[in-house]
């Protein structure tokens, strides 16, 4: 009995040493496996955070001028190629950083094109690679003696800056094409006549989509001129319903003007969200028709400097371009930028 269990023994033991030979190359594969894909992770996580670095860099050179986009794109390159991925400096061209827009409603980019406004321009996407091309594709440690090939790894990142995606505004809504003029510029400290049915336009607005009425349009400006924060107007939370200024009453216009005269030297300042008129003119804006529902496009500080109700009614004021603001960033650029950027992808 003794002899038949060591020799039972034996073979078992040899019956693990086979089964360990045959498992050793699975188990070399696999611990090849798991140390690449490690190391892969640790460089896209590296290319990463180049490009969010590039994209943040980029994007807070925005300000609703021609002459910033250049110089955007080009800190956006120079903060890409601070950073370093798989040994060597991240590689983003001039190509690898987009301008465009960024609709937080919808959760998308798109890239400006020759028609887009300079004042949409708020989002900068930035590419980075590390493939054949673009700074080497990432060499396996291990893996490579069991057939795998270099392996090419591709990150993008998204900043959005530009006027605020949601403000406590004057229920006053003003269209994008009366702020900027003929050259595509905002008309910064221009004297703007709203609701003068010329050239330039105001609406009413409850901040959503109910329909302004007199007696809703005077509670929500005195509320304005008391606390400044009347609702929340949001860019992604849909339309609001504009009006014209046939709501606007005497005693609104009283209002406005007793706040003026107690605001004295320090001015008399609102904001209001401007209107989306895609494709109008500013020569045209006057006849832009009011009464009905519009996207907000982004946000503008104005300083009132009086009210009349006419004839015509009307509100005389000028765009103030240089305000910023601390609310979440989201909207065209129309003079009133935000003080922080966010990383929307």
């Amino acid at each position: 009995m003794e002899k038949t269990g060591r020799v039972s023994a034996h073979r078992q033991g040899g019956n693990a040493s086979i089964t360990f030979a045959l498992a050793l190359p699975f188990l070399i594969a696999v611990v090849a496996l798991v140390v690449d894909l490690g190391h892969y992770q640790q460089v896209q996580s590296k290319l990463q955070t180049g490009a969010d670095a590039a994209a943040l860099a980029g994007v807070r050179d925005l300000n609703g001028t021609v002459l910033q986009l250049p110089i955007a794109r080009a800190n956006a390159v120079i903060y890409a190629g601070q950073h370093r991925a798989n040994g060597s400096k991240l590689q983003v061209r001039p190509a690898d950083v987009e301008l465009g827009t960024w609709d937080f409603g919808k959760r998308l980019f798109a890239p400006a094109t020759v028609g887009t406004s300079v004042h949409d321009i708020q989002a900068v996407r930035v590419t980075a690679h590390r493939t054949a091309g673009d700074g080497g594709a990432v060499a396996p440690f291990f893996a490579g003696v069991f057939g795998a090939g270099d392996k090419g790894l591709t990150v993008r990142s998204i900043a959005v800056g530009g006027s605020p995606g949601s403000a406590c505004a004057f229920p006053f809504a003003i269209p994008a094409c009366s702020l900027i003029d003929a050259g595509d510029h905002l008309r910064c400290n221009a004297l703007l006549t709203f609701g003068n049915a010329t050239t330039d336009n105001v609406g009413f607005t409850l901040l959503n989509t109910s329909n302004p009425t007199t007696p809703t349009i005077d509670a929500a400006i005195a509320q304005s001129l008391v606390d400044g924060c009347p609702a929340n107007s949001r860019i992604d939370g849909g339309p609001i319903r504009v009006s014209n200024g046939n709501n606007f009453s005497k005693g609104s216009v009283d209002a406005i003007n007793e706040a003026v005269i107690a605001a004295g030297a320090d001015g008399l300042f609102v904001t209001l969200p401007v209107i989306a008129t895609p494709g109008v003119a500013f020569a045209d804006c006057g006849s832009v028709s009011l009464n009905r529902d519009f996207r907000i496009a982004g946000y503008v500080k104005i300083r009132i400097l009086s009210a009349t109700q006419g004839p015509p009614k009307s509100v005389s004021a000028s765009i103030v371009c240089d305000h910023v603001s601390n609310e979440v960033v989201g909207g065209g650029l129309f003079g009133l930028p935000s003080t922080h950027v966010v990383l929307t992808q």
